[in-house]
């Protein structure tokens, strides 16, 4: 599978969707997120490039490692020889069981701790897992580094301020850090990644966001380079 999330299809597009709307018929319509995005953005030069993986019902963010900045680099210490990085989030229980059963597939519905995968890669994402399940997406030196931002603030720090890690992921190199933020149904992996194009500052939020599809919506809009 090319991406560790890729399990259960459509199923677990159909449960994710039905607990959300659950969800909302329970607690209420949620308020409109505010699109706080610069638009000014639009005409800075995107010369630099992010990389969104599409696997069943879940996405992930993929980064040039030369292009990471700010204290993410650090990552890079513990994946010497990578070309790229991977980036996944989800829910901690479910995203790191070894085997996962239709059990684990519902008490990941239920909010609760989250958990990062990084995942590094010797050949672009496109070459590893073929050009079907990758978006390329043009963005700026500046966004990049909001990005890196974005995902280096979304890790859990120990003490001395380095990533906090859990346990090695299921690639060669993988692994698994905490995240501070909480899971959910409505802020699921791919509301996560929604959030982080629009941190890198592209014109999408993760308002509605729910399923991987939601996601290539968002950015099939987008300035998409070749592969």
């Amino acid at each position: 599978m090319p991406l560790c999330q890729q399990v259960h299809g459509h199923a677990a597009a159909k449960l994710m969707r039905l607990a959300a709307t659950a969800l909302v018929l329970f607690v209420g319509p949620l308020g409109c997120a505010v699109d706080t995005i610069d638009r000014s953005a639009d005409a800075v030069p995107r010369s630099e490039t992010l990389y969104v993986l599409i696997g069943g019902w879940h996405t992930e963010i993929g980064l040039p490692v030369d292009q990471i900045t700010g204290p993410l680099r650090s990552l890079n210490e513990a994946t010497a020889g990578a070309r790229y990085l991977l980036f996944g989030w989800g829910q901690r229980e479910y995203y790191m069981a070894k085997e996962r059963t239709a059990g684990d597939l519902l008490r990941a519905a239920a909010p609760g701790p989250a958990v990062m995968l990084v995942t590094p890669l010797e050949a672009s994402p496109a070459d590893v897992f073929g050009s079907a399940s990758v978006l390329a997406v043009a963005v700026s030196a500046r966004g990049i580094a909001l990005l890196s931002s974005y995902l280096w603030d979304e890790l859990a720090k120990e003490p001395d301020d380095t990533p906090r890690p859990l346990a090695s992921g299921p690639h060669p190199g993988s692994r698994f850090y905490a995240s501070v933020s909480t899971y959910n149904v409505l802020y699921n992996c791919n509301t996560w990644v929604a959030e982080g194009l629009r941190a890198a500052g592209l014109p999408i939020n993760g308002s509605g966001v729910i399923l991987a599809s939601d996601v290539v919506e968002r950015v099939r809009g987008l300035q998409i380079k070749p592969r």
